[in-house]
């Protein structure tokens, strides 16, 4: 107290004030990561489609998976930018991979269908499209049963939604043989 009298501040005084400038400074940077991972993924999403039609795989994978992490982080993220993500994951792999028991893939790729039937409905194209991925890292894991269950559903779907004597029928079953 004496130390107020003269006019000088005392220790508590100078500390309260770093306090709240650190917990301030700390508040920012908070804000800063949030706004990182709830910044726009256009671009990424965008750069990840290109990659694909590159058919570089591996490096789509790679910022698919480092997109998907920012995302998950961000409770405002978009669920089908997460579902594409995860497809893109899934199927990259299973161009590049291709090996029974990856549960990554597989992973990727359920969750993917998931997402995509709850918000999308269970009819939509990009159901179906997940569900061919699905059958695909199903059957490459010597799981035929399952596969033919997925591959079945995005068949019907397809054949549902599309014109008579589709095209696109042939390439989702025999993609990749």
């Amino acid at each position: 107290n004496r130390m107020r009298r003269r006019g000088n501040p005392c220790v508590g005084d100078l500390i309260e004030p770093a306090a709240k400038l650190g917990a301030i400074l700390l508040l920012v940077g908070l804000l800063g990561l949030a706004m990182t991972a709830a910044a726009p993924v256009a671009g990424d999403l965008q750069t990840i489609r290109g990659l694909r039609s590159q058919k570089k795989w591996a490096s789509a994978e790679s910022l698919a998976t480092a997109v998907l992490a920012r995302l998950e982080v961000d409770p405002a993220a978009d669920s089908l930018q997460i579902a594409a993500l995860l497809f893109w994951i899934g199927d990259s792999r299973w161009r590049v991979h291709t090996l029974p028991g990856d549960t990554t893939a597989i992973r990727a790729g359920g969750r993917s269908l998931a997402i995509r039937a709850r918000r999308l409905g269970a009819d939509h194209l990009d159901v179906a499209e997940s569900h061919a991925l699905v059958a695909r890292l199903l059957y490459v894991d010597d799981r035929g049963d399952s596969a033919v269950t997925h591959i079945r559903r995005a068949i019907d779907i397809r054949t549902e939604k599309l014109a008579p004597h589709d095209t696109l029928l042939a390439p989702l079953v025999l993609e990749g043989h």
